[in-house]
């Protein structure tokens, strides 16, 4: 029967994909899990970053999070709560050279979407549900607008330990069906051997 990954596996996993110079983000859906949305703040002392601005009390306890993911020795303590989680479609994964401020402006950006009758909506994207029926409809110009200064998003696929990794290709999104556990196991291969 397929497994989450552990917190260990889960850090693995983004620890090799991640470029120097690179953040490892995540958007957390409050309504999913509010404690996940504010572990940032009191575990990885970083602020919270509602994409809600000047919303109603009520919306904070349900609304999406930014959480910039600091490499520390707390972030593999941060990466468990996220590895109990998964399966769960709490949020998502990315990967960005770009600070905070510039990667909330623009989630904020491609929050909010109006039909053509200029009614405003919000855009579920970090529901992995959402995001994994979205992305694949989109044309090359429209994946470059929506992932703006993000790099790679890593979404839960429906089975775990499966990821779904998107980029932007040449002419659409480009999808890796990853196997969270397998890469970590094959990264801890690799050193054994490199040290034998």
């Amino acid at each position: 029967m397929p497994s989450r990954p552990d917190a260990y596996e889960l850090h693995q996993y983004f620890e090799h994909h991640r470029k120097p110079g690179e953040h490892l983000y995540a958007v957390v859906d409050a309504a999913r899990d509010y404690r996940l949305a504010v572990a940032p703040r009191d575990m990885l002392d970083e602020p919270l970053r509602p994409l809600f601005q000047n919303a109603p009390y009520f919306m904070e306890r349900v609304g999406p999070y930014l959480a910039r993911i600091s490499c520390s020795d707390r972030y593999p303590e941060y990466m468990r709560l996220w590895a109990e989680r998964l399966g769960d479609n709490a949020g998502i994964f990315f990967l960005s050279s770009a600070w905070p401020k510039t990667v909330r402006a623009h989630l904020r950006s491609i929050f909010k979407v109006y039909d053509e009758n200029k009614a405003m909506f919000y855009f579920r994207f970090y529901d992995p549900r959402v995001i994994r029926t979205y992305l694949p409809t989109c044309t090359a110009k429209e994946c470059r607008e929506f992932f703006g200064p993000i790099r790679s998003i890593f979404v839960e696929g429906p089975t775990l330990p499966v990821m779904h990794h998107y980029r932007v290709g040449q002419a659409a999104i480009h999808l890796e069906e990853e196997d969270v556990r397998a890469i970590s196991h094959s990264l801890d291969d690799a050193r054994e051997e490199s040290t034998a």
